[in-house]
């Protein structure tokens, strides 16, 4: 499973830009620009600092992440 923005855009073999911006509509994030913490309308993802030396972000499920796809996971035919 990867854990970080590079990872996953490595896995989908997708540009890393793309994969941050569309993280960012799950995460909790400072805007510089405007000077306030954006709230996004699903937090399903939690962003947490990579361990030092690294750098960067790690990504976890929220509650409410593990339990959306808890749910979609029952509801797809076996």
């Amino acid at each position: 499973h990867p854990r970080t923005p590079l990872e996953l855009a490595a896995m989908l073999n997708e540009n890393p830009g793309a994969v941050h911006r569309a993280l960012q509509t799950l995460t909790v994030y400072w805007d510089a620009q405007k000077q306030v913490v954006c709230l996004p309308e699903y937090h399903w993802l939690q962003r947490r600092r990579r361990p030092k030396p690294g750098k960067g972000y790690r990504y976890f499920l929220t509650n409410k992440g593990r339990s959306v796809i808890d749910q979609t996971h029952t509801l797809q035919p076996q």
